[in-house]
């Protein structure tokens, strides 16, 4: 695409194509023709279409903008970094709590109401040391069931930690990668180097210049009116 011409490049893929139709496709020349020329012209559209869309970019301007989604991708990196500290803190705090549970304030007073009535129904009971066995299984069940639901949460909220700790690891990786990529687009390429040592032209000392100013403008017109026709 470098060294050839839009013209040159539409006919050689054109002919590619038309060699195909008649060596694949069993077409005729007549029908293989036609279709290389609707080929052709549906793929124009399309990259007219779409260069309606797209702005061309200077380098400058190109550069600044990588500069601007560069800063706005480390303050992302920075702050998924404190999240990922944050998060990875709570995960060691909650699994610390997991392994020697204790009940909130809550929880301790709702179960010391529940015994204190049992304790008040058995000492207004009859039979006392009949009721007693009742009374401690019913606080071990009320004190197991509490103990039970707070561990279920308590492992909920590590899945949870551990699952926004993976997500935010593949987030920062994810960022360093888009970081790299930046900064190797940043060196982009400036093309084919010239074989000149410097800027090539008519100088006024030239033989001929007019003559050959004269041949290079209508070399220019003839490309340009080539141009427009293909588009």
């Amino acid at each position: 695409m470098r060294v050839l011409t839009r013209e040159e490049f539409v006919r050689s893929l054109g002919a590619a194509l038309e060699e195909a139709l008649l060596t694949r496709c069993g077409l005729s020349a007549a029908q293989a023709r036609r279709l290389r020329w609707e080929i052709l012209r549906a793929c124009l559209e399309r990259i007219r279409a779409r260069s309606r869309r797209v702005r061309g970019l200077s380098r400058s301007e190109f550069l600044r903008q990588l500069q601007a989604t560069h800063a706005e991708l480390l303050q992302a990196r920075e702050c998924a970094a404190h999240e990922l500290e944050d998060v990875r803190s709570r995960l060691v705090e909650a699994r610390a709590a997991g392994l020697a549970p204790e009940l909130d304030a809550a929880v301790e007073q709702e179960l010391e109401h529940s015994l204190e009535a049992d304790l008040r129904a058995l000492l207004g009971s009859a039979d006392a040391a009949a009721e007693l066995p009742a009374v401690l299984e019913r606080e071990r069940t009320r004190r197991r069931a509490a103990m039970d639901r707070l561990l279920e949460a308590q492992r909920r909220r590590i899945d949870v930690l551990e699952r926004r700790l993976t997500k935010l690891r593949a987030a920062v990786e994810q960022m360093e990668r888009d970081l790299s990529e930046l900064a190797r687009r940043a060196e982009l390429d400036s093309g084919l180097p010239s074989i000149y040592r410097g800027v090539q032209g008519l100088v006024a000392e030239s033989p001929q210049r007019e003559w050959k100013g004269a041949l290079l403008y209508s070399i220019f017109q003839q490309n340009l009116a080539l141009q427009r026709r293909s588009a």
